[in-house]
């Protein structure tokens, strides 16, 4: 009856400074990139330049994080539906918030691609500074396509 006792003790402490994380962690190696990124996925471990290439479509379900481990581009060819809630935004970000990542870029995106959307997003350390076109920008950038949407973003 002790040691019953004492190994329910110990699972309850162990619950109160060990709490079991609810969500995972996914790892993005780079290169092309669609489907659904979803909560249960998140944050999403951006570890190179990746792309939503034409003809498919990126869906980023509401409150993930996508997280970029250094100073990469999220190109968009194709669609990308970040679609987020009041209460549970997406977030894009950097883990290093000095140099930031290069944000997320429409480059002459074809035009037979749908809408891309972005609702309740937050762009942070999007950096992208000078005067060519890879270095211009901040947390979006639109060059030469206008599908494009935002609405109760920042």
């Amino acid at each position: 009856m002790a040691i019953r006792l004492h190994l329910a003790k110990l699972i309850i402490v162990s619950f109160l400074f060990h709490p079991i994380s609810l969500n995972a962690q996914t790892v993005i190696p780079g290169g092309a990139v669609s489907g659904v990124w979803n909560l249960s996925g998140s944050p999403y471990l951006v570890q190179s330049a990746i792309i939503v290439s034409d003809g498919t479509t990126l869906t980023i379900e509401a409150g993930v994080q996508v997280i970029f481990q250094g100073s990469y581009k999220f190109l968009i060819m194709g669609r990308l539906l970040a679609i987020g809630t009041a209460t549970d935004s997406v977030t894009f970000t950097a883990t290093d918030t000095t140099s930031g990542w290069l944000g997320i870029r429409f480059e002459s995106t074809p035009n037979t691609n749908d809408t891309s959307r972005f609702e309740y997003c937050k762009f942070k350390y999007g950096k992208a500074n000078g005067t060519s076109s890879i270095n211009s920008g901040g947390g979006i950038y639109i060059e030469n396509y206008s599908k494009v949407k935002i609405n109760h973003s920042k």
